[in-house]
């Protein structure tokens, strides 16, 4: 049986880290520091969930979210927010740009597992 595919967008090498130690073992994890390319990157791998830090530099995670959400290739693969964005407002933002969910720093084991739950992204026995 082949491994989900997880795809981590992130420039912060502890929190893409993070997420590599939580999930490498039972998925097959492709990790990019850089929001360049992500949209074609998403097309070609056709990843089962995509995690996005939306707050990194140069291109705007926000711009990517919505370029993901809004390709007939790619729309339909969660994307999860990471963000240490908390507020009302930003989580409604979110929702809006069509993120599915989001991861709030710090990352932990279990708020990781409860997203893999939720949309039933369980590692091949």
């Amino acid at each position: 049986m082949e491994k989900i595919h997880v795809l981590i967008v992130d420039d912060d090498p502890v929190c893409s880290g993070l997420l590599l130690a939580i999930l490498a073992d039972d998925y097959h994890v492709t990790t990019v520091n850089s929001a360049v390319g992500v949209l074609a990157l998403s097309k070609s791998l056709l990843p089962n969930i995509i995690f996005l830090d939306v707050m990194m530099s140069g291109v705007n995670g926000y711009k990517v979210l919505k370029s993901i959400k809004n390709n007939v290739f790619t729309l339909n693969i969660p994307v999860i927010v990471i963000t240490t964005l908390t507020g009302v407002s930003d989580k409604k933002l979110f929702k809006q740009l069509g993120a599915d969910g989001y991861l709030c720093k710090p990352i932990t084991l279990r708020s990781v597992s409860g997203i893999m739950n939720e949309y039933k992204l369980w590692p091949p026995l």
